[in-house]
Formats: C-alpha cells, sequence, structure tokens
C-alpha cells in the first residue's frame, strides 16, 4: 500500500469472514463496480472474501478494483502508523489507535453482544467463556470509540446504540436484500439427499447465541407430538459439525457452508425456515426467507418482529415445544397469499440500493 495518496479512501473489509457480512460487503462492491462512481477508492480485503468474489459472479469485476488482501492485525500497525484522513471500516471495530485529530472513520455497527450487555446468552456459558467474551466485547468497544460515524441497521439499533456512545454520529442504513436473488441467472445449485420428509433449513454458523442445540428435541416433538417426520438441514463445515453434539450429528444433515450464489436454491429447497437465534442486530435471514417464498418459525424477539412483523411464526425463545407447536401449525395453514404479500413487502422495504447510497452519500461526504 503506498502512502503518497493522500486523497486515497480505504474500504476496509479485511475482518470480513462470515456469510452475513460476506452478502453485505458483496452487495456494496456489486453496487460500486456497476455505478458510475469513481472516488480514489482502496479495497482491503481478508483472504476469506477475497476467495468468495473469486468464486462468485463477481470475479470479473476484481480487475476494476484497486485492492489488497491483508489482515485485522497487518491493518492496526499500518492505520496507527500512517493516520489515514479516511476510512470506511463495512463492519467494525477498526482496529487502530488514532493519534492525530482530523481523521474521518466511519464504523458499521452490528455488534449485538455490545448492544445488549444483559442478553441471556451469558447465562449457557461456563465461568471461564464468559469472563472471556466480556473481555473480547469490551475491548471491542473502545475501538468503537475511535470512529466519528456509525453506520447501523435499524432505527432501533440507532436509539439503543445512541445511550452508549452519546458524542457519534449515528446513521441508518438498513440490512438488505442481496443482489443475487434477483437475478436467477446468477444462482447456484445445492445438492441435497432425497427424501418424503418435510424440509426445514436452518441457515448460518453454529455460534452460541444461534441456539441450534435445540433442533433435535425440536425434530423429536414434531415427531412424537405431531406426527410429523421431519428432517433438519442445516450449513455447518465439517470442523463445525464435529464440534455439535452426537445427537445433533444423528439428527440433522449439514449441506455444508454456502456460497452468496448457492442460498437462493438452499431456500428454493427447503420447505420452511427455522431461525431459533437468541441475539442479533439485524439478520437477513428472515427477509431472505420471505423473499424465497418460505414461511420462517423463528424466536419471539425484537430482532425478529421489528423488521418483518406480521409475517414472521413466533416462538418463545429456548422453547422446543413451543417451536414445535408453530412448526406443525403452519405446516397445516401455509397460506401462499400471505407469502406473496410477504414477498412485497420485503422487496418494497429492504433493497440494497438505498444502503448503497446511503454507505457513498457518508463516505464522500466532505470529499
Amino acid at each position: 500500500m503506498k502512502n503518497s495518496d493522500t486523497k486515497r479512501i480505504y474500504i476496509n473489509l479485511s475482518n470480513i469472514s462470515t456469510g452475513g457480512s460476506i452478502q453485505v460487503a458483496m452487495s456494496f462492491i456489486e453496487h460500486f463496480v456497476k455505478s458510475e462512481i469513481n472516488p480514489k477508492f482502496y479495497f482491503l480485503f481478508s483472504r476469506k472474501l477475497y476467495v468468495e468474489i473469486n468464486n462468485s459472479h463477481l470475479a470479473p469485476y476484481l480487475n476494476r478494483l484497486s485492492y489488497k488482501i491483508t489482515s485485522k492485525r497487518s491493518l492496526f500497525f499500518y492505520f496507527t502508523i500512517m493516520q489515514p484522513k479516511k476510512i470506511f471500516t463495512l463492519f467494525g471495530p477498526l482496529y487502530c489507535i488514532k493519534l492525530l485529530p482530523g481523521r474521518d472513520w466511519i464504523t458499521g455497527f452490528a455488534q449485538a453482544w455490545i448492544l445488549f450487555p444483559k442478553n441471556k446468552v451469558y447465562d449457557e456459558l461456563d465461568l471461564i467463556t464468559w469472563l472471556k467474551f466480556k473481555i473480547v466485547f469490551l475491548i471491542q468497544k473502545a475501538f468503537y470509540f475511535n470512529s466519528n460515524t456509525l453506520i447501523v441497521e435499524h432505527k432501533g439499533i440507532k436509539t439503543q446504540l445512541e445511550q452508549m456512545f452519546r458524542n457519534k454520529k449515528i446513521i441508518v442504513a438498513k440490512n438488505s436484500l442481496n443482489q443475487v436473488f434477483l437475478n436467477p441467472s446468477n444462482w447456484k445449485p445445492i445438492q441435497k439427499p432425497k427424501t418424503d420428509k418435510f424440509k426445514i433449513g436452518v441457515i448460518g454458523r453454529n455460534y452460541i447465541h444461534k441456539n441450534l442445540s435445540i433442533i433435535p428435541l425440536v425434530k423429536d416433538l414434531l415427531e412424537k407430538t405431531h406426527s410429523i417426520k421431519a428432517q433438519f438441514y442445516c450449513t455447518l463445515t465439517t470442523k463445525e459439525m464435529e464440534k455439535m453434539s452426537e445427537e445433533f450429528r444423528e439428527k440433522v444433515v449439514s449441506l455444508g457452508e454456502l456460497s452468496i450464489n448457492q442460498c437462493p436454491d438452499f431456500y428454493n429447497k427447503m420447505d420452511m425456515i427455522f431461525f431459533p437465534s437468541n441475539l442479533e442486530c439485524f439478520s437477513a435471514t428472515p427477509i431472505e426467507a420471505l423473499y424465497m417464498n418460505r414461511n420462517i418459525v423463528c424466536s419471539n424477539l425484537p430482532f425478529n418482529k421489528n423488521i418483518i412483523g406480521k409475517f414472521g411464526v413466533y416462538f418463545e425463545p429456548n422453547d422446543p415445544v413451543s417451536a414445535s407447536e408453530k412448526i406443525a401449525a403452519t405446516l397445516k395453514k401455509q397460506i401462499n397469499g400471505q407469502l406473496k404479500e410477504a414477498k412485497k413487502f420485503v422487496f418494497s422495504n429492504y433493497k440494497s440500493e438505498e444502503r448503497f447510497n446511503i454507505y457513498i452519500n457518508t463516505i464522500l461526504l466532505n470529499e
């Protein structure tokens, strides 16, 4: 990275590593390369994000970008020493130490563990893990103070965050449907074992707050209490599956980690989506499921209800009995008309173009 160009604007994507953040990063890149905007953006990719882009429909556009593959650790020293005037970090925190005034550092905030420090997921942790999480997120919170502007994914998050960062400018850029869902020509198929059972999809990683551990019991209750033979499909890697319980591995089939281009086909091949997460800021899973005409049964928590409202089917958090009852009831009375309305709702309210425009206007302010 050359340091002679003082007008360079850094687009920091070095800490993008998981599905949710990857789809937002790829959406941003796709809008950028197809726009007529031509600022001096310099992209900083994580290795994981670069591989994802290179294996997607965006690969041909890489030669239009100025970029470098790097790590958070390398950037900590580079940014701390060079003190660039403008850095946009899609999802923070920005790991560096601010030493000079007049820096315009903009950072996306989507860390629910910081936003809700008294969440119930902490009750599930052993003491060592509890202490580790508290220290890690305390450090992350401190780094957020480096930024002048924070960008969040929902107005409810902004209201909450204003109590924590009182002197920061906070802007809302709603999480949105990735463009790939609108372009079937970019979809890639997934391989799924054939079954006559009711197919329930669970998309995402095996983080503790995702609450995947209740799935085996939900499956048992569906069969024993409601006479529904169901097969749950998740998207965990081989290493993630090895860490799950023996019962989970026996009762849940993993289709492996998906690329963004495979996600639409995953939804298409499922009869319903199950989203038992206990802690989020704004997950795209509910809006993706509804756009693909799939009912979603999810935890009765604000981060779901505030996003999809009447279009979600809600069960009591951490309650497998409630979850199985809601799945069974939804299966017996699926209403196609409501799903069509839900798809229109998602398309009208969660457009990635609007999010991109907010990002760009914020980044280019005062340029």
